[in-house]
C-alpha cells in the first residue's frame, strides 16, 4: 500500500525556452548579426560581447546539465573567441577570420538548437549564473 502524505514539490513557473524564443526571436537575430559584424569595418566588441554570452550561456547551462556535447561545442567556439581577443588587442579591430566565423556560426545554430530542447526554468537560472559571474568580474577589476 502506498504511503499517502503530503508531498510538494516546488517547480518554478517558467515558460519553456521554445515558447520564449518565438516570443523574442530577436535574441537569435542578434547573435547572426553579431557574428557577421565581425566580417565588417562596422564591428566591434558590442557585437563580440552578444557572442561571449551566448558561448556563456551555453557553457553554464550544459556543465550543469551534464551534456558533454555541448561543452566541447562551446570550448571550441571559445578558442575561436580567444584569438579574435587576442587579435583585438594587437590591432584594435574585432574582426574574424574564415575558420572563426565558421565556429561561431555553428555555435549560434547549435546553442539555438539546443535551447529549444531545454527548460525555461534552467535559461532563467544560467542567466542569473551569467549575470552574478559578471557582478563578481566588475568587482574584481
Amino acid at each position: 500500500m502506498k504511503k499517502r502524505g503530503a508531498r510538494i514539490k516546488n517547480h518554478r513557473i517558467a515558460p519553456p525556452t521554445l515558447v520564449a524564443m518565438q516570443l523574442a526571436p530577436e535574441v537569435s537575430t542578434q547573435e547572426r548579426m553579431a557574428v557577421y559584424a565581425l566580417t565588417q569595418p562596422w564591428g566591434d566588441t558590442k557585437h563580440f560581447n552578444v557572442l561571449l554570452d551566448c558561448q556563456h550561456m551555453l557553457t553554464i547551462a550544459a556543465e550543469h546539465k551534464g551534456d558533454r556535447e555541448a561543452v566541447e561545442m562551446a570550448r571550441f567556439a571559445d578558442i575561436a573567441m580567444k584569438n579574435i581577443r587576442d587579435r583585438w588587442k594587437k590591432t584594435g579591430k574585432v574582426r574574424a577570420t574564415g575558420d572563426e566565423l565558421q565556429a561561431l556560426n555553428l555555435l549560434v545554430d547549435y546553442s539555438e538548437g539546443w535551447w529549444k530542447r531545454q527548460s525555461g526554468a534552467l535559461f532563467a537560472d544560467a542567466f542569473a549564473a551569467l549575470d552574478k559571474l559578471r557582478g563578481q568580474q566588475k568587482e574584481a577589476a
